[in-house]
């Protein structure tokens, strides 16, 4: 049975844990960063459905499409 004392990692394990942690951290900021793109697109469209909304051109049938289109980004999104 190994000792519990409180002997320090190797640092070989600690330079691969914090490689691990930095990637992690990459990888949560690019996921962040898609979300805020992804956002920004879906204001834009909705935007302009609602700039074409007011002048008549969208209709309602036209109008249940597009609200189905966000509703599968929204959910795509999460």
């Amino acid at each position: 049975m190994e000792s519990l004392s409180a002997s320090p990692r190797p640092l070989k394990s600690i330079s691969r844990t914090d490689e691990r942690v930095k990637s992690l951290i990459a990888m949560g900021l690019m996921l962040i960063s898609q979300l805020v793109n992804l956002c920004e697109s879906a204001l834009v469209f909705v935007n302009f459905v609602k700039d074409n909304a007011s002048m008549g051109v969208v209709r309602r049938k036209t109008d249940r499409h597009l609200l189905d289109i966000l509703r599968f980004v929204w959910q795509a999104s999460i």
